[in-house]
């Protein structure tokens, strides 16, 4: 999956997070035609959950969506904390030795990249713009 301008939410900050999550889905995709997904899959999924600590702290907790009177904050944090639960359960069994976690976690990342970020996340745009967030 490519970046697109589509996806932009207009804080720079925000787009560079969201074009790291992006890199990890190309790498896993890309691991998996070679027939390597399950060697890379640990390393993918370490780094998704330390992403999603990151990135969902950015957005909530330095309290951009906040500043910006975005006024769906909570239904968004309710959609990232499902998403942090659903790739810790992936690490879960990838540490048990599932092996078809590679699977489940591209297809985890491909509605991530298109439902919520091109979705949710583009619905606080105006309001962040408003704002003058950056």
């Amino acid at each position: 999956m490519e970046w697109k301008s589509d996806y932009s939410v207009g804080v720079a900050r925000l787009d560079a997070q969201h074009r790291r999550l992006f890199d990890y889905f190309n790498e896993l995709e890309g691991a998996m035609r070679k027939g390597r997904g399950r060697e890379v899959i640990g390393e993918v999924l370490s780094k998704l959950a330390s992403y999603t600590r990151e990135h969902f702290g950015e957005e909530e907790e330095q309290e951009l969506m906040r500043r910006a009177a975005f006024p769906e904050l909570e239904r968004h944090r309710r959609v990232h904390e499902a998403f942090v639960a659903r790739v810790q359960e992936l690490v879960r069994r990838q540490a048990e030795g599932d092996t078809s976690v590679s699977v489940e976690a591209a297809h985890a990342l491909s509605d991530w990249l298109s439902k919520h970020i091109l979705g949710m996340d583009r619905e606080y745009a105006p309001y962040m713009a408003k704002a003058k967030v950056a």
